[in-house]
């Protein structure tokens, strides 16, 4: 792993190929996804620095998402000061009334399914989210998460 000796291409190349599992690991822990952002880079950043004394390259994805879930877990224990927005949604909206309906619709079933995801065990809300909204092939969540793939299969079966 070229990336362990500094080379910072490779690491591009890694952020790239991972950069999904962790924004999703760190939404399914936090519930917002601008929060995930911020936490997946910092996840990067610490990845980056810490690389070097990760011994079994191999361990590299299930290393990265202890880091960002570790990233999420101190996130949490802070206290937040959130700015609500101004702007009125509805009134910004273009068009007729009936317009803003049909583009709420997938936002509103978006938060459904979301919701739902926010209900799920810790475990199966993490496969679930990087298997159906990541993309994720069973064997790479497996992977990811350092478990046989029977075990994604049972926590993806446990979600549905």
């Amino acid at each position: 792993m070229g990336a362990r000796t500094g080379d910072l291409q490779a690491f591009d190349l890694l952020v790239a190929h991972f950069q999904d599992a962790v924004v999703g690991a760190a939404v399914c822990a936090l519930g917002s996804f601008e929060d995930a952002q911020d936490i997946a880079q910092e996840t990067f950043i610490q990845a980056w620095r810490d690389l070097p004394s990760l011994r079994d390259e191999s361990c590299f994805p299930s290393w990265l998402l202890q880091i960002a879930r570790h990233r999420c877990q101190d996130h949490l224990r802070r206290p937040h000061h959130r700015e609500l927005p101004v702007a009125d949604p509805v009134q910004e909206a273009e068009g007729a009334p009936g317009d803003w309906a049909q583009q709420a619709a997938p936002a509103q079933l978006r938060d459904q399914v979301l919701s739902a995801i926010s209900q799920l065990s810790e475990p199966n809300r993490l496969a679930t989210t990087l298997f159906y909204i990541d993309g994720y092939s069973i064997a790479e969540v497996a992977g990811l998460l350092a478990v046989p793939p029977g075990t994604v299969k049972r926590r993806l079966h446990e979600s549905r």
